[in-house]
């Protein structure tokens, strides 16, 4: 699709400069022939050389020369006390398992409802444990114990989603994927099965499809895409492709009909596959030439967000082809860019990683900085190696957790 809008729109900005057609017949034909190009797709109005007009590009520009606020500056002090509440997870399993433990990262939160399941992510850890947390009494109560369910595992789970209310599924271990049960109540964890033979390498992230859970996307450090359909019965796997780089982010959302899987990799190439077609051939490439690329968000049809490990955030447009980078800027709080979430209904976007969080507010053609949050709260860490992982929790509050077992809940607005 976007090959065909590229090609056909180079097609109509050469008929152009040739002053062609020159009568009303031909004019018409014309016309007909664009609109046939252009079919099923949003209308782009063209200037007189058959480019895009300015001001329908791009339709977010990245802004920094804008106030920027810390978290704890940008409410009142009578809101302090409901802006921010942390809880120590390392603390509370240590007390309920009777027993010290060391290293304890949490990976990025995965929330259903009120509640939210989080596990440790880093094979540094001395001891892995999935978890599912009460948010809601957490929110209520901070002398109430949120921890509703757990389990020990032996291997960190690199990323968490939820196909139903009641099944969780994990990318955990050297390619393997482990599937939990969970009780209507979230009180009560069981392990259902486990799915190998589809990476040889840990996985980075699991994207899922919204309009069919049972289909997943994932992708990681054996340099593979691979599409899944847990519902077959005998293997899982639909697809596989080759992509001769480390896969650092995956993503199925519901724009481009729910039908496109998009993926970076770590050497800077950002992908888009027709997951109703071969994924040999992508229906968009673009390589940024700019290593670190771990992460990316596609907001639009067209629109695409990119997070680097120095902290730089690009735009782009797809509908531009290779020089489709339409702004960027480096996040004043984020210092390596591990994941980016936008939210439609709020119309604000949401980064973190190394060592902090950052929520923008995107309006018309522009994205503000509204506010970012001190890392670590409660704790004295060195933030060498310090990460913060920040999801969005309902319509105004945001939820992290982070690399010494913390986790906080903050409302901005």
């Amino acid at each position: 699709w976007y090959q065909r809008r590229v090609h056909g729109d180079r097609l109509i900005g050469l008929l152009r400069k040739m002053a062609w057609p020159v009568d009303p017949y031909t004019s018409d034909c014309l016309n007909d022939f664009v609109s046939s190009l252009l079919q099923d797709s949003d209308d782009i109005p063209l200037d007189s050389s058959g480019s895009y007009k300015k001001d329908v590009v791009p339709d977010l520009f990245l802004c920094q020369d804008n106030t920027i606020n810390k978290f704890n500056e940008a409410v009142s002090d009578q809101d302090i006390s409901v802006a921010r509440r942390s809880f120590n997870l390392k603390r509370h399993i240590s007390t309920k398992t009777n027993s010290p433990l060391g290293a304890f990262s949490l990976g990025k939160p995965a929330p259903c409802g009120e509640f939210t399941a989080v596990a440790t992510d880093q094979s540094s850890s001395s001891d892995h444990y999935l978890v599912i947390l009460n948010i809601g009494l957490m929110k209520h109560n901070l002398r109430a114990d949120p921890v509703s369910c757990f389990v020990k595992l032996s291997e960190p789970i690199r990323d968490v989603k939820w196909l139903s209310p009641s099944i969780l599924f994990c990318a955990a271990g050297d390619g393997l994927f482990q599937v939990f049960a969970v009780n209507e109540v979230k009180s009560e964890l069981n392990h259902i099965g486990t799915i190998s033979d589809i990476h040889s390498s840990y996985i980075r992230e699991v994207a899922v499809k919204e309009s069919s859970p049972n289909l997943l996307a994932s992708g990681g450090f054996d340099q593979t895409l691979c599409l899944l359909d847990v519902n077959q019965n005998s293997s899982c796997l639909v697809q596989r492709v080759d992509l001769s780089g480390p896969v650092g982010s995956v993503k199925w959302p519901s724009f481009n009909h729910n039908v496109c899987v998009s993926c970076t990799l770590d050497d800077g190439r950002y992908l888009m596959f027709d997951t109703r077609q071969p994924l040999a051939d992508p229906v968009f490439y673009f390589n940024s030439q700019k290593e670190d690329l771990f992460t990316h968000e596609r907001y639009s049809d067209h629109n695409v967000l990119l997070g680097y490990g120095d902290g730089e955030l690009n735009s782009i447009d797809m509908r531009l082809g290779s020089a489709c980078i339409v702004s960027n800027c480096t996040d004043p709080f984020v210092e390596g860019i591990g994941s980016i979430e936008y939210r439609s209904d709020t119309s604000s976007f949401l980064t973190s990683g190394y060592t902090d969080w950052t929520l923008w507010n995107h309006s018309c053609n522009l994205a503000q900085i509204v506010c970012g949050s001190k890392p670590g709260v409660g704790t004295q860490q060195n933030l060498d190696g310090f990460v913060t992982n920040a999801t969005f929790f309902g319509s105004k509050e945001i939820l992290a957790t982070d690399s010494v077992g913390f986790v906080s809940l903050c409302s901005f607005g």
